[in-house]
């Protein structure tokens, strides 16, 4: 709740006879915390009254409001925008009347954190309209469902507008499934902005203007920006550039794109080589590090006239691509765990992108928040990887055994380790026999006792199992980064009092096999980047 301070301010009154010194007091907010709806029922009511310094917290639910944020310095978050659930859950709803948050104002930054913002509807900036000078930081959004009408030259971005120098940081968003008329489905920016779009996932997005595109992002006039750990996926326009446009007009302006994973991205423009995953329309574009594979149309591409190739070096590109330095590599497959559709683009153990790309002026973090760089290839000299992720062994544990048996009224699981690196410790589940869903035995982890060196056995009795029911079980190793890593299912076993007493044991070589296989099951338990939501 908001509290009042007095500031003295003294009046001198002159009068014929007599000086009056009058002192009073104007009331001044105090920084503070600011609960939407406990304080105010609705956020632009708290906006209203918020000052700078303040934080405005929203707690999960719906919101159908159109927000206009002015030139304040304040922040304006969910409960806790680390959490996927909480995210998902505090939505601004813009009811297809107007773009959901617009930022005006030049002066102070503003911050949108943790919210999901969705159906909104404008001529430019469906989702997020940033007018001119504003300079947010937008960062653990989930940016989906929104339209931009416009169908003029400066009109688009679905779901996010940058327009006039406006200097937004986009950080850890996923911005999904957002249609422009016109250019940006994903974002635009024109007239000399400089966004800074770090570690977003920008997919399933579409520009159907058939000029010029940008299926994903749109940078266009004068703009200089950054496009850094980010996977640009599943875009689509009707002109060029599937993935990424760029069109700078300025020797001045440049578009950089550093460890980005760009695949699975169209353009259906006239041309043979419409840069499905990126197309430079003017010069000054640069990609380092990066992936670019699958893209319809040409992986990458560019107009005539008076337009300078892009720049890449360290990358991988299907096909190939030209670098001076011969340092790009023809790509046919990345290894990623699971590609396709809604995919997991981490990289696999052996694939041709680890350790291939440079250090110099690499970011320190990947898409995960990872340390750049790992010696992903045991050679002894750590390399940044190719692509939004950098290759981390999945699974830092030396499986021994693990095995199932009925034991009287019960099945005994047991299972032990060869080493444990990190291994925080594990969870059993289980199905029956005919239901593809597992549910996990136990409630409380089951604590890592194992280390770098050290055997380590385990034993969990299920008391719940039932007689004559066959069950599967698999085994879940989670690290201290919150890394799962399962193993299994391992052979049905049953409670049958007439069967004897069998244990279906497996070994360390069929295991290492059976999880060379499950890659695609694993993920961050915490982490919203890793989700591919929509």
């Amino acid at each position: 709740m908001k509290r009042l301070s007095g500031e003295p301010l003294s009046l001198v009154l002159g009068l014929t006879t007599l000086v009056v010194v009058l002192t009073v007091y104007i009331p001044q907010a105090i920084s503070g915390t600011i609960l939407v709806p406990g304080d105010y029922a609705t956020i632009q009511d708290a906006v209203h009254a918020a000052v700078n310094g303040d934080e405005i917290v929203v707690s999960p639910g719906i919101y159908y409001e159109n927000i206009s944020i002015p030139s304040k310095d304040i922040t304006i978050r969910s409960t806790n925008p680390d959490d996927i659930d909480v995210v998902r859950n505090t939505i601004i709803d813009g009811n297809r009347a107007h773009s959901v948050v617009t930022f005006t104002g030049n002066s102070a930054c503003p911050a949108l954190r943790g919210f999901t913002v969705r159906n909104g509807q404008s001529i430019s900036g469906g989702g997020i309209d940033c007018h001119a000078l504003a300079s947010p930081t937008i960062a653990d959004c989930i940016i989906t469902g929104n339209e931009s009408t416009g169908v003029n030259g400066i009109d688009g971005g679905g779901g996010i507008y940058c327009y006039y120098k406006c200097n937004p940081n986009i950080e850890r968003c996923i911005i999904s499934n957002n249609t422009a008329n016109n250019n940006g489905g994903g974002i635009y920016c024109t007239a000399s902005c400089s966004p800074k779009i770090i570690r977003c996932t920008i997919s399933g997005n579409t520009a159907l203007g058939n000029v010029y595109g940008g299926g994903g992002i749109y940078c266009g006039y004068f703009c200089t920006s950054s496009i850094v750990n980010c996977i640009i996926t599943e875009n689509y326009t009707l002109a060029y550039g599937g993935g990424i446009y760029t069109k700078t007009d300025s020797a001045a302006a440049k578009t950089e794109i550093v460890n980005c994973t760009v695949t699975l991205n169209s353009a259906d423009g006239g041309g043979k080589n419409n840069g499905g995953g990126l197309f430079c329309a003017y010069k000054g574009t640069t990609a380092t590090n990066c992936i670019f594979i699958d893209n319809s149309k040409g992986e990458i591409g560019y107009s005539g006239n008076y337009t300078v190739a892009p720049t890449v070096t360290y990358s991988a590109v299907k096909g190939g691509y030209f670098s001076a330095d011969n340092s790009n590599i023809d790509l046919v497959d990345p290894l990623f765990i699971a590609p396709g559709p809604g995919g997991d683009y981490r990289l696999r153990a052996g694939s041709p992108c680890i350790d291939k790309g440079t250090n110099v002026d690499a970011p320190r973090y990947d898409l995960n928040g990872e340390i750049r760089p790992r010696d992903g290839d045991a050679d002894g000299l750590p390399v940044t990887d190719m692509g939004a992720y950098e290759y981390i062994p999945f699974t830092l544990i030396e499986m021994d055994q693990f095995s199932a048996a009925a034991s009287g009224d019960h099945i005994t699981i047991t299972f032990s380790t060869l080493s444990e690196i990190d291994t925080a410790g594990f969870y059993i589940w289980r199905t029956q026999a005919g239901c593809e869903e597992y549910t996990r035995l136990n409630p409380v982890i089951i604590e890592s006792i194992g280390g770098p060196a050290l055997h380590a056995e385990y034993s969990y009795d299920d008391d719940t199992a039932s007689p004559s029911v066959m069950y599967y079980y698999q085994l879940e190793e989670v690290d201290n980064r919150g890394l799962s890593t399962f193993f299994g299912p391992i052979k049905p076993v049953s409670l049958q009092a007439d069967a004897p007493r069998v244990d279906y044991l497996w070994g360390y070589g069929q295991l290492k096999d059976l999880q060379s296989m499950l890659w695609g099951i694993q993920y961050p338990a915490h982490n919203l980047f890793s989700y591919y939501l929509f």
